[in-house]
């Protein structure tokens, strides 16, 4: 069962106040990026 696309973005405008976070692919769902002071943060939702 793949991710929704939806929900990965839902996500990302819910958590826009705390920086930027983007949605990927990855492998078969999506995944939400963050990048905080030094690196960037990667969260797979399946």
């Amino acid at each position: 069962m793949s991710g929704s696309r939806s929900l990965a973005e839902h996500l990302a405008d819910q958590l826009a106040p705390l920086g930027e976070v983007t949605v990927h692919r990855y492998f078969g769902g999506w995944a939400l990026r963050s990048q905080s002071r030094a690196s960037w943060s990667e969260v797979k939702l399946a």
